[in-house]
């Protein structure tokens, strides 16, 4: 009865594995046809591309809040491209960002 039951047991992980994984493919891909990941995409490179920046300038002069002027360079940027963001976004995409930018440096050492 042991064996019957771990064999059951197994089955249904392995269908359940399955389902998530056609779940997840599809998901994805209605996403890349709403345009919803190339949306991210651009607001995730943007707020870097904004980061990046206040980074460097903040090399040469003094940035008094380095995470403002990113927000405000990041929301600048993203307004030109037409892409709306709300603020819990951005502050999430810039503290990923800065995080990249930390874990890079860390690299380099």
């Amino acid at each position: 009865m042991n064996g019957l039951q771990e064999a059951l047991l197994n089955l249904a992980v392995i269908l359940i594995t399955g389902a998530v994984s056609i779940l997840t493919a599809k998901t994805t891909r209605y996403f890349k046809e709403k345009g919803i990941l190339s949306k991210f995409e651009a607001k995730k490179e943007s707020v870097a591309i904004a980061v990046n920046a206040v980074e460097q300038i903040a090399k040469i002069e003094k940035v008094p809040d380095k995470y403002n002027e990113a927000k405000s360079r990041a929301i600048k940027l993203l307004q030109t491209q037409g892409i709306i963001i709300s603020d819990s976004e951005l502050k999430s995409l810039i503290e990923a960002a800065v995080n990249g930018l930390k874990q890079g440096y860390e690299e380099n050492k």
